[in-house]
């Protein structure tokens, strides 16, 4: 029986799958590991979200893997998307939450229920209460 090899270069050919460097070259299912560390770095920004120092750098990083997975003349991957859009989601409610708890702020400090919570925290951390705390310091 005689081997007869296709011309077409779409066929799968198993003896052709490597290029002439070595490396695989497989252009059907091609997975672009920008735009999954995009979608992941998304996911866990939104699930730090509540811990501001957290979420930040990982919201910027999944923006930008996203913006590098981004080909020239090709759409925008849909694992991108994702990451663009969890990190701009927990980049609005992490500011959101910064900006509630400096308005909040002043308000809690005058409850006298916060403010006997607030000594009695500084008192076990720092040996002072919180007024003592702020005059120590020099503020």
């Amino acid at each position: 029986m005689e081997y007869q090899s296709s011309n077409n270069p779409n066929q799968y050919d198993s003896q052709n799958q490597y290029s002439s460097y070595g490396q695989y070259n497989n252009t059907r299912n091609s997975i672009n590991s920008f735009a999954v560390a995009s979608m992941v770095c998304g996911i866990i920004s939104i699930v730090l979200c509540c811990t501001i120092v957290l979420s930040l750098p990982f919201a910027a990083l999944s923006i930008l893997f996203a913006v590098l997975s981004h080909r020239k003349g090709k759409s925008l991957p849909g694992m991108s998307i994702a990451g663009i859009s969890t990190g701009i989601m927990s980049l609005i409610f992490t500011l959101f939450m910064v900006i509630y708890v400096f308005v909040q702020l002043p308000f809690m400090l005058n409850d006298p229920y916060f403010r006997h919570r607030l000594d009695e925290t500084y008192e076990e951390m720092y040996g002072m209460d919180f007024e003592e705390f702020w005059e120590y310091y020099g503020y």
